[in-house]
């Protein structure tokens, strides 16, 4: 009978032993999917991130930070046996080096050709301001290169904005839809008013779409027969 008990504990025994083994087995499988699945995602915002500075940057800076960031997290995919971690760490090194050596050159083409389009690289844009800034914390860019690349983001916004809505009135003027055309110039007039650009700049991209507002106005009431030019005029709002 002693036997027996002996046996049973010991069968009891052994099946709890099992049992911890395979559930501390399957948290660290859930464990590792979760950070995994994190990773990915996290991955994923950063390589839409490198692709907008890609498209709309003139200079290589800002991407190869991302670059690196990228690099970062692909080599904690490679440690949790991710498959083809590695082959896509090497694709990043190689990127990564292309940018340095001028190999790959961000394409600077910051016109936006829809509202939905624009708002999104605005968005873009603030997120990687963010991401900026944590690296920073992290102590992985220093404080004075975050601030020197922070105001280029910011430049690139400005530049996005008033770049898109003069591509949109030079092609309502090339359709003859004139108050269309003004409004989008005196949307960018405003931003460059609202800017921390300096006052000379400023001064000198508000006159020249003030300009361009003034002349569109001067064509749409000379095709009307100057009817309420003086009202028109002061809409305008010229410096």
């Amino acid at each position: 009978m002693t036997t027996l008990v002996v046996i049973l504990l010991a069968i009891i025994f052994i099946s709890a032993v099992v049992s911890a083994v395979m559930y501390a087995r399957q948290q660290a499988a859930q464990h590792r999917a979760a950070k995994i699945k994190a990773l990915l995602q996290r991955r994923q915002d950063y390589e839409n991130a490198l692709a907008l500075l890609l498209r709309i940057d003139d200079r290589a800076d800002i991407a190869m930070v991302m670059t690196g960031a990228l690099m970062e997290m692909q080599k904690e995919l490679v440690s949790l046996g991710l498959a083809d971690a590695l082959q896509q760490l090497d694709t990043l090194k190689g990127q990564l080096t292309a940018l340095e050596e001028g190999r790959i050159r961000p394409a600077n083409e910051r016109v936006m050709r829809s509202d939905g389009e624009m708002n999104a690289a605005l968005e873009g844009l603030r997120t990687l301001g963010n991401k900026l800034l944590r690296l920073k914390l992290r102590g992985r860019l220093p404080a004075e290169t975050y601030q020197q690349q922070l105001d280029h983001l910011e430049h690139l916004k400005l530049t996005v904005q008033v770049q898109s809505h003069e591509y949109h009135a030079e092609q309502l003027l090339q359709a003859d839809k004139r108050r269309e055309a003004i409004a989008h110039l005196r949307k960018a007039r405003d931003i460059y008013k609202r800017s921390s650009l300096p006052v000379e700049v400023k001064n000198e991209a508000v006159r020249r779409l003030s300009d361009m507002m003034k002349a569109a106005e001067s064509a749409t009431n000379s095709g009307s027969g100057g009817a309420n030019r003086q009202d028109d005029d002061e809409e305008l709002d010229i410096v």
